[in-house]
């Protein structure tokens, strides 16, 4: 489950892979134990072959369970096959190794589930993966140069703002280390060189609320990670509740909370569910009594204010429901470490200023970090501020320093009257200081900032910037009406640095310096006569927000009244070798202190009750894992039941125009050859009487064919080339005439000449040239000798090839009707394994064409036929176990769909990000594989004997019968293969990285 984050693609991969993996080697592997029973001994090596195949695909639980099965059904016939009258299922030729496999797997894929998730949350483990992937692909020496994380490091010029050089100091000289939260030269630099946080160092002591700011990409996200130990920093260190996330993970997850920035919620489980299933990992449950846990965690539903929802599923809540259902999980627990990463994003006004009165409460005594696109949010809540950048921090402070610190001044806005309400408004005139509120007026600043935002110097004065004087001289133009003209008089007659933001519609903005509030009695005095006599409706002056702090840091700009002090970040306040080892304990938890046993079996008990709520709800479950393989199992049952026997083949057509029917154009048979003018190791076809040793024990001669045939030779072998021939090679000039009469007839021939000499080279050839076409390559001719060959010896002497062979033949005392098949023409057929009847289609063809050549006649052909023999009475016996492939056949494809389902949770979790919230609670990955395990085990079992039950319904005697112990084998490989498959689901499902 790794490797996917889509679960149906986990689930259509488990279905597909387990019928493949278990159907095809089980049959190719029967088949080649079929050809291996020659009488005469001479197929016994793909007995060889078939056993190879057996225990490489031994390893995955799909095969063992097929081929088991098969094999069970096949038992009368492979005791035929094997002189075995007294058979059983559990012999090795049957299931026992699969047995054996199942169990052992049922133990091993859990375990290695569990190493491969933790190794995939350590960087060094990934990398060092990666590494070696990149060795096995040959991608090592072509992939490109990647900067190194040494290299994107960029110190020299660096410039870090006076209150983080304060901060720093303050953390690395151990003076935050009664902090919550210390954070020490931390760094983190991706493979590609991309250095995502640089040396960020803070502390947060406990009852803070610590704003972290930043844009997309900033770094806060990975800072988070890294808190919360999923990623591990390159350098630097940090410590939650005083442990150390490099070393003390587990302990940091027992004081941690965290409300991340999508919702990870269970989607089957209810509001008071989900509070439970957290409590009982935070252990609430083991420090209280049951009612006085109950009493919490309607407390925490009553707090985010979702009572009346507390048994509504997660997925029919509202997005501002489900993200005051995040932030009740983070603080459950009691938790006094708390990252809340956005956690009113998504809401509405009403909403989120009660998810802000809730941080509020819970602040006490906690420590709350909390990052957020929001700066009212920011400045409501956030004790102490800080912005990051670039992965580095930029400023840090509250949020009344930062906006004294980075203000450009105060924002006026004046509302002028409609002109409808000017000419017939009367009564008395009400007076408006307050009417605008500074978050308004600093919007409608922006607004009119960025109108000519392209315009702004960089190097100008915050207060007086480029933007506002451009503003200010075009501005000063649009004073259309007296009224205009008026109100810019008296504001920069009273502020002489005034300057004109915006004129649009009914209203007109101005910014005015700090330093100029001296003269604002007077101007607002003025404006208020304006607004008495009607001439305008009302004004609001607002300071600096922090919005506009957050834009200016963003630009890399600073406050006039600070200056930005230059520190090269190789002499930066830094000190990687001071880490302090100390754990602080004045944090312990009631949970801290109880035993590790007890902890894990708490974990297990609560994951275990959340999979059998989800399971109650989930019908696509009940679909996949039980409905579905029960159903296809039993039209498998009835088919075999009811369906009609198999009687005897029809004679079966061998012809080259059988080849690649997926080809549609006229040439779809490429043929390799020899080409005319080369040589070619003149091997004859049949060995000449010569035989060098027999076999031990049966006393069989061993002949030396093929490349090893000699003319004349004594039969030292030490004499022989590399490749094993040890005679020599014979000139080919016909090669190209004979091989024209492929060209004759409509199957699509084309040929494929090639220069080669000797039977290892047309193997290099061959696989070269096996991509050159569309088409397949299903056999080769290769011309060893023909009627003008000839050969030249060691001694030097050069004859032809028929003279050769024939003075060989006779040495060998073979008479001469024998020695005269030596001469003339010879060939080889050098056919793909991979099509059963190439060898005699070749040979046939080859044939053809040679005559057509010679006789110029093309309408010679050759039609080879495989005639199947008919069944006999024996074999007839064997039918009813045959017949049983249907039941077998859909069984191999129902049973995966259950190993489908094994992986289709965990990736769901995994893709919502809700083992990853399970992680930062405490959950060890042994608590969470074990319990997901036993459960799917569990589960199993309902339609493992629904299937069995059905077996003996319907009265399946192949699989039932209790003779040669088919019915217990059957069993005992079914009862095994969900166990097995479970852990071999979970391992293959950390494959997929896209849906």
């Amino acid at each position: 489950s790794f490797m996917f984050k889509s679960p149906s693609m986990c689930n259509l991969f488990s279905i597909i892979f387990g019928f493949i993996i278990g159907m095809v080697p089980a049959i190719v592997s029967f088949i080649l134990r079929l050809i291996a029973a020659d009488p005469n001994g001479e197929l016994a090596h793909f007995l060889t072959i078939a056993q190879a195949i057996e225990w490489i695909f031994r390893f995955f639980p799909p095969f063992c369970f097929a081929k088991g099965l098969f094999f069970l059904i096949n038992i009368e016939s492979i005791s035929l096959i094997y002189a075995k009258p007294d058979i059983t299922a559990f012999d090795s030729d049957i299931l026992l190794y699969e047995v054996i496999f199942l169990a052992v797997e049922c133990v091993a894929f859990i375990a290695l589930a569990v190493f491969i998730d933790k190794m995939s949350n350590r960087p060094s483990a990934v990398r060092a993966w990666k590494s070696f992937v990149r060795m096995l692909t040959c991608r090592c020496c072509c992939s490109r140069v990647r900067t190194s994380p040494e290299a994107s490091t960029v110190t020299d010029s660096s410039t870090i703002d006076e209150d983080v050089a304060i901060e720093n100091e303050r953390v690395a000289s151990g003076a935050a280390d009664d902090s919550l939260i210390v954070v020490n030269d931390l760094t983190k630099v991706y493979d590609n060189g991309k250095r995502a946080v640089d040396h960020l160092s803070l502390g947060v002591p406990a009852g803070e609320c610590f704003g972290l700011l930043g844009i997309n990409g900033a770094g806060k996200t990975t800072t988070i990670s890294m808190l919360t130990g999923m990623l591990s920093p390159t350098s630097g260190y940090a410590k939650v509740a005083g442990y150390d996330v490099r070393s003390q993970m587990a302990l940091v997850r027992e004081k941690i909370g965290i409300c991340l920035q999508h919702d990870c919620l269970f989607p089957l489980l209810t509001v008071r569910e989900h509070i439970e299933f957290f409590g009982r990992l935070k252990g609430i449950y083991d420090s209280l009594s049951k009612k006085e846990a109950d009493a919490s965690v309607q407390t925490s539903i009553e707090d985010v204010a979702l009572l009346d929802k507390r048994n509504t599923l997660s997925k029919d809540l509202s997005g501002g429901m489900k993200r005051k259902l995040s932030v009740a999980i983070a603080f459950c627990g009691n938790s006094n470490t708390v990252i809340l990463d956005e956690p009113s994003s998504g809401m509405d006004p009403f909403s989120r200023r009660f998810v802000w009165n809730l941080i509020r409460q819970y602040r006490e005594s906690r420590c709350i970090v909390l990052t957020t696109h929001f700066m009212d949010e920011a400045e409501v809540l956030g004790d102490r501020i800080a912005i990051m950048a670039e992965g580095s921090l930029r400023c840090v402070g509250s949020s009344l320093f930062l906006k004294k610190k980075y203000g450009v001044g105060y924002n006026l806005a004046v509302e002028k009257q409609q002109p409808a309400a000017r000419s017939t408004a009367n009564g008395t005139a009400s007076r408006s200081k307050s009417a605008r509120s500074s978050s308004g007026n600093s919007q409608r600043q922006h607004e009119g900032a960025f109108v000519d935002e392209d315009d702004v110097d960089p190097t100008s004065r915050p207060e007086r910037s480029l933007v506002t004087r451009q503003g200010s001289q075009r501005h000063r133009s649009n004073a259309t009406t007296p009224i205009e003209a008026a109100i810019i008089g008296i504001v920069q007659g009273a502020v002489s640095e005034a300057s004109l933001l915006t004129n649009v519609g009914n209203e007109i903005s101005f910014q005015l310096p700090l330093d100029s509030s001296s003269e604002f009695p007077n101007m607002l005095n003025r404006l208020d006569d304006m607004v008495e006599g009607k001439e305008i409706s009302s004004y609001g002056v607002g300071i600096t927000t922090l919005e506009e702090v957050f834009l200016m840091v963003a630009r890399g700009e600073t406050g006039e009244k600070d200056e930005m002090q230059s520190v090269r970040r190789g002499k930066s306040i830094r000190k990687n070798g001071s880490v302090r080892s100390s754990t602080r304990g004045s944090f312990r938890s009631t949970g801290e202190e109880m035993q590790e046993q007890h902890q894990f079996a708490r974990h297990c008990q609560a994951l275990f009750a959340k999979r059998a709520m989800n399971f109650k709800r989930d019908k696509k479950a009940w679909c996949c894992s039980t409905i579905c393989p029960s159903i296809f199992a039993l039209i498998g049952f009835l088919v075999v039941a009811y369906a009609p026997s198999n009687g005897n083949m029809p004679p079966v057509l061998v012809t080259l125009e059988n080849n690649n029917p997926q080809i549609k154009t006229d040439l779809r048979n490429p043929i390799p050859f020899n080409e005319a003018g080369g040589e070619f190791s003149c091997q004859p076809g049949t060995c000449i009487g010569y035989t060098d040793s027999s076999l031990s024990g049966t006393g069989e001669n061993l002949y030396f064919c093929g490349e090893s045939a000699v003319f004349g030779d004594d039969g030292d072998l030490s004499t022989c080339s590399d490749e094993g021939y040890c005679g020599p090679n014979c000139t080919i000039s016909e090669s190209d005439f004979y091989m024209n009469g492929f060209l004759s007839t409509d199957e699509g021939n084309f040929l494929v000449p090639q220069n080669v000499s000797g039977v290892e080279e047309t193997s290099y050839s061959l696989g070269n040239t096996s991509t050159a076409f569309t088409a397949s390559q299903y056999a080769a001719i290769y011309f060893m000798h023909d009627a003008q060959s000839v050969t030249t010896f060691e001694s030097g002497v050069t004859v032809t090839y028929s003279d050769a062979s024939m003075a060989a033949c006779v040495e060998r005392e073979q008479s001469d009707e024998v020695c005269e098949r030596f001469t003339g023409l010879g060939y080889l057929v050098s056919s793909n394994f991979t099509s059963l009847h190439a060898s005699i289609q070749y040979q046939a063809a080859t044939d053809a064409a040679i005559a057509r050549s010679a006789t110029e006649n093309e309408a010679i052909t050759i039609n080879p036929t495989l005639h199947p023999l008919p069944i006999t009475s024996v074999e007839e016996s064997y039918i009813s176990g045959e017949d049983a492939f249907t039941a077998w056949f859909l069984l191999v494809v129902s049973f995966p769909f259950i190993s489908g389902a094994f992986g289709t949770f965990v990736v769901s979790e995994r893709l919502a990000k809700a083992k990853h919230l399970q992680t930062v609670a405490g959950v060890k990955p042994w608590a969470y594989w074990l319990s997901t395990y036993a459960w799917d085990t569990l589960n199993y079992q309902l339609p493992l004997w629904i299937i069995i039950g059905l077996m003996y319904a319907v009265g399946l005697e192949a699989f039932t019968t209790s003779d040669r112990d088919v019915a217990a084998g059957t069993i005992i490989t079914m009862f095994l293969f969900g166990p097995a498959a479970a852990g071999f689901t979970y391992c293959t499902s950390f494959m997929f990285k896209s849906p």
